[in-house]
């Protein structure tokens, strides 16, 4: 039985599943409805709130793992949900990117520089960005990557005690990077995968399919990426259906959460799988909404959409969940 703890200054997450991740070796007895309920009891409401209304429509999300980010039509950033460690109080400045991970959120300006905030009581260096400009970013539980401006890819973070190699970057030149739990993928400039990290968690994860392909996402256990023809291949763990994609839907974009998937389909509808895992763990976050979708990802316990419209649209979080902080609330009206 895994017991995967995710700890802050004063909280801690727990989720059991029944695979044990540290040894990779199966329980006897697998357990049908894992607990998903955080260990402890959260203390933060939901703070943060931006000082400026935002403008127009929204032009980018990221769906963190109990916090979301997103930028408005002159590129601020807001930021809401679970706000313990600061990963709500963005900068005020314009940006073109943005991410959301565990306990921090990072943004890219247009002239390819990088801040990065949160971190609070969790610092494992994932917000301290290394010189240099940056053509994409993405973050990940405890490490942060981006692809710089001369196609290599750089890590940082990790710490000492959540180091399990995902912020060994290989070398060689790539035109995107995702950051997991444990470990990291990115899609090389000829089209093909590399990934690394896993640890002594190897469930598959950090192992890619040959071929080419135009986008790579990961969650904490498993990986999957998009080929030009908008087929998913997913690898890693499959526990809860996780990288089982749905069969005959052509993908234009994919995303991950912790233990399930999402994608929008050729003519924006949204699909979310993985959600396998009992009520314990099923927060309704594969229920995704009848709306036109450009874009769409997963947390933990919930999903966000980008609507063609701008309108970011969230689902997910569940009956009175306790780690329920705002985070499927939509951001209008802030």
């Amino acid at each position: 039985m895994l017991i995967f703890l995710l700890s802050c200054a004063t909280d801690s997450y727990e989720y059991e599943y029944g695979q044990d991740k540290r040894s990779n070796k199966n329980s006897s007895e697998p357990s049908d409805e894992p607990a998903f309920e955080p260990s402890g009891e959260p203390n933060a409401e939901p703070s943060g709130e931006p000082s400026t209304e935002y403008v127009g429509s929204w032009i980018d999300l990221a769906v963190g793992d109990t916090h979301n980010c997103a930028l408005d039509a002159n590129g601020i950033a807001f930021c809401w949900g679970y706000s313990d460690a600061g990963q709500l109080q963005s900068q005020a400045e314009a940006f073109v990117e943005i991410e959301a991970g565990l306990w921090h959120s990072c943004a890219r300006t247009q002239t390819g520089e990088v801040r990065c905030w949160g971190c609070q009581g969790q610092d494992l260096e994932q917000c301290d960005v290394p010189m240099g400009q940056y053509q994409s970013i993405s973050t990940g539980q405890y490490h942060t990557c981006g692809i710089t401006s001369s196609e290599e890819v750089v890590c940082w973070g990790c710490g000492s005690n959540r180091d399990y190699g995902q912020c060994d970057a290989p070398e060689g030149t790539y035109s995107q990077v995702a950051a997991g739990g444990g470990h990291s993928c990115a899609l090389s400039t000829t089209g093909s995968i590399e990934c690394w990290g896993c640890g002594d968690d190897n469930q598959g994860q950090c192992e890619p399919p040959s071929g080419n392909f135009v986008e790579v996402q990961v969650g904490v256990g498993h990986s999957c990426a998009r080929t030009d023809q908008g087929d998913v291949q997913c690898w890693g763990r499959n526990q809860f259906s996780e990288s089982i994609p749905p069969e005959g839907v052509v993908f234009s974009q994919i995303g991950l959460g912790h233990i399930h998937s999402c994608g929008v389909d050729e003519l924006g509808a949204a699909h979310c799988w993985g959600c396998n895992a009992g009520p314990e763990a099923n927060k309704d976050q594969c229920e995704a909404l009848d709306v036109s979708f450009v874009y769409v990802d997963g947390g933990t316990g919930h999903s966000c959409g980008l609507s063609e419209e701008g309108e970011i649209v969230c689902w997910g979080c569940g009956s009175e969940w306790r780690w329920d902080k705002g985070q499927c609330d939509t951001p209008t009206g802030f």
